[in-house]
């Protein structure tokens, strides 16, 4: 899975077994805690309109 916007790009890993998201390069994104149900105020301040 793949999402782009201007400037960026980003590439995620799916596992069917868990339903959980993970990013590619195994770093801490906030579109992957927001996906996987692990978000909080934090995070939530981190996503843009690709993410909502």
């Amino acid at each position: 899975m793949a999402i782009s916007g201007i400037g960026n790009s980003c590439t995620y890993i799916y596992n069917s077994q868990t339903g959980k998201l993970s990013s590619k390069d195994g770093t801490k994104d906030a579109f992957v805690d927001y996906f996987n149900g692990d978000r909080s105020d934090e995070t939530r301040s981190q996503l843009n309109g690709f993410d909502a």
